[in-house]
């Protein structure tokens, strides 16, 4: 496949797509006004619409406004008939959908989220299954499928499509300013107003933006080449440790070294550091260690030694650049992890767990609370664990929850210190039940029967589907749920 290299395109909001820019067929445009009439609200009977919403996903697309979630205010989007994929922008004023027919061409549609009305653009992608749509800004649609099929970069500004490959390996900013997808031993960026290919990359490696969206770095073993791309690039190249030396005797051989990956990179923002981890494999075990670095134009790193046995994200770093990581032993049936916090002076502080293995950790969304997922070979239980910030060397953790099933997963408040735990099922269960882990209280377990919760985008309640029913349910009030609508749901990032 040739590669496709765009110039810019033009910049159009959605206000101007409203207004019929970029239309690509002959329609009249639907003017964005509130429920009640094209142009604003008909009479004083209107009901105002407040700025919680989401997407209903069962025959059609309906958007449910919930400020009272005891009268949610329900309007269905035109033309949404058989949509199966919903995609809010990042500032939910606005979605995307796509509709398909059998064995024909999907068709992505805009509508706006103030009354649902549609916007004057769509786009025709080829026959195949239901794409994932991703937003880039307002301006910009990816329109995803998994390999081998092609997605598709969707322009407002001109109406344009165009097959990008078989991408994966998405990466996007935080808020959804630019976003990079790998494709064979390309990458591809995009941005509102750009997309460039690079050029062919060899070897192993690795490309992530910063969080902000204003950075690029790619990691590499092989030397890699130039970019001229139109965003701020550091190139990394990596190379494992030197192998300790070994005088073979036989017939003892000397052990072959390990197996060095560049497993994960966080980067919070352009103008700070970069955290890379590395991992090193051996038979059936797996050690990590961690590197930090200052962006620039070419870097050479050298992994260091890992040490520490570890299962999952056992580190993380705080947004004054503080970092802290989970310290395994050995032998955890019958000694205790760490956790180590480190400041940007390298001023650091440990903190003794019980004994077990810290499989996971991760940080209140405020930051004034460390939570540590461990496990208990010997009582063969797993225990989320608690420590308050700043981790001192006296810290001592305090079990919020323990249990003899898998825990599987852990999301955090938004804004907030608590976090929501998700088990497996037990035997006889169709459905894993969810608990509310609260600093300094008991957890307290969700309604038996909800499956595929989640945190609102404000944090202090939960949406999520309980008998067929989309409910939505305040933390404060667990067992009182209430009824929005029936089917799927998606939420906006921002509310």
């Amino acid at each position: 496949m040739s590669m496709p290299r765009l110039g810019n395109a033009v910049w159009c909001s959605l206000l101007c797509l409203a207004t019929a820019c970029g239309r690509t067929r002959d329609e009249a445009p639907v003017s964005p006004g509130v429920a009640g009439g094209a142009n604003g609200p008909s009479d004083a009977s209107v009901p105002v619409l407040g700025q919680h919403v989401l997407a209903l996903i069962n025959e059609q697309v309906q958007l449910v406004h919930f400020d009272d979630p005891s009268s949610p205010i329900t309007m269905t989007v035109p033309d949404s008939q058989g949509a199966t994929s919903v995609a809010f922008t990042n500032d939910g004023t606005g979605l995307a959908y796509a509709v398909g027919a059998v064995q024909g061409p999907w068709q992505v549609r805009t509508a706006s989220t103030l009354d649902g009305s549609t916007f004057g653009a769509w786009w025709s992608i080829p026959s195949g299954t239901s794409p994932t749509l991703i937003w880039v800004q307002n301006e910009t649609l990816i329109a995803r499928r998994s390999a081998p099929e092609s997605s598709f970069l969707l322009r407002v500004g001109d109406g344009s499509v165009t097959d990008i490959g078989a991408i994966f390996g998405l990466s996007i900013a935080t808020d959804q300013s630019a976003l990079i997808a790998l494709f064979e031993r390309n990458l591809l960026f995009v941005s509102a107003s750009a997309t460039e290919w690079s050029p062919a990359i060899s070897g192993e490696w690795l490309a992530r933006l910063s969080a902000d969206g204003r950075a690029l770095a790619v990691f590499g073993r092989e030397e890699l080449p130039a970019f001229d791309l139109p965003i701020p690039t550091t190139r990394v190249q990596w190379s494992p440790p030197m192998p300790p030396s070994c005088v073979s005797t036989p017939p003892q051989p000397c052990p072959g070294p390990p197996k060095y990956t560049l497993s994960d990179v966080e980067w919070r923002s352009s103008d700070s550091r970069i955290a890379m981890e590395f991992r090193a494999y051996v038979n059936d075990a797996t050690h990590m260690a961690l590197v930090f670095m200052k962006p620039g134009s070419t870097e050479r790193v050298s992994a260091p030694t890992a040490i520490f046995p570890a299962i999952g994200r056992n580190w993380g770093v705080w947004s004054n650049g503080d970092w802290f990581m989970l310290e395994n032993p050995d032998e955890p049936t019958n000694d205790s992890w760490w956790i180590r916090s480190v400041g940007a002076n390298n001023e650091s502080a440990r903190a003794k767990g019980p004994w077990g293995f810290a499989q996971r950790a991760l940080s209140s969304a405020d930051e004034k609370h460390l939570f540590v997922l461990s496990y208990a070979r010997s009582a063969e239980r797993s225990s989320l664990e608690v420590v308050a910030l700043p981790v001192s060397n006296s810290s001592v953790p305090t079990t919020l929850f323990s249990t003899p099933e898998r825990i599987d997963g852990l999301w955090p408040e938004p804004r907030g210190s608590r976090v929501l735990i998700g088990t497996s099922a037990q035997v006889g269960q169709s459905d894993p039940p969810y608990s509310l882990a609260t600093p300094d209280a008991l957890s307290q377990t969700l309604p038996n029967g909800l499956r595929d919760v989640q945190w609102t985008p404000s944090g202090g309640s939960f949406v999520g589907i309980l008998r067929g029913s989309v409910v939505y349910i305040d933390s404060t009030a667990i067992y009182q749920p209430f009824t929005l609508g029936r089917g799927s749901y998606v939420l906006p990032n921002h509310w």
